[in-house]
């Protein structure tokens, strides 16, 4: 997982990064001890916190607004089962 993503953001090799990235953890850890266990957490979630209120904000109020979001969710729970196989299944049967 964390290699794969390391080698696609630098072209890393991916057996190289797998064995830097327990390194890195382990300099961390050993440098701040379970404080910097933490505090990495504790950034890290902020950091997903951040990323989906911006994400929630650019879908509802830049991009569309409650009201046409509320209108598409109405359009699509009013399709019958063969729109939904129509539009879902490229018109193939299961």
């Amino acid at each position: 997982g964390g290699a794969a993503t390391v080698n696609a953001l630098t072209g890393m090799d991916t057996n190289l990064a797998s064995f830097l990235i327990p390194w890195g953890v382990i300099a961390y850890t050993a440098a701040g001890g379970l404080k910097a266990t933490f505090m990495a957490s504790y950034i890290h979630t902020a950091i997903i916190f951040i990323v989906l209120v911006v994400c929630v904000y650019t879908v509802y109020v830049k991009s569309y607004s409650t009201d046409s979001i509320y209108d598409m969710l109405q359009m699509v729970a009013s399709y019958n089962t063969d729109q939904c196989e129509a539009i879902f299944n490229d018109g193939t049967k299961t």
